[in-house]
């Protein structure tokens, strides 16, 4: 092989690197405009997902050293802080 048909085939590679590249973008360009076009069909499924977590998550209620059930909101803020204030404290 001559130092031209190196170059050639150099440049014929560079060439099809960019060509590759091209069709990258054009493909990624075209599924953001069908996503675009369409929209998430799983959005209603995860915003259930996520709603859902969330009420499963939620403390409704704590129960203190005598057993007794709270669920008034500044009673449990009450027990938290207690508790966190006995645990860190020497």
């Amino acid at each position: 092989m001559t130092d031209e048909s190196i170059a050639t085939q150099k440049e014929i590679q560079l060439w099809l690197e960019l060509l590759l590249e091209q069709e990258e973008i054009i493909w990624v360009q075209r599924a953001r405009a069908n996503w675009l076009k369409h929209g998430d069909r799983n959005t209603n499924f995860f915003h259930h997902f996520a709603s859902h977590r969330k009420r499963r998550n939620m403390v409704r209620a704590l129960v203190d050293d005598q057993g007794v059930k709270h669920e008034d909101i500044e009673k449990m803020r009450e027990m938290v802080q207690h508790y966190f204030v006995n645990m860190f404290s020497s």
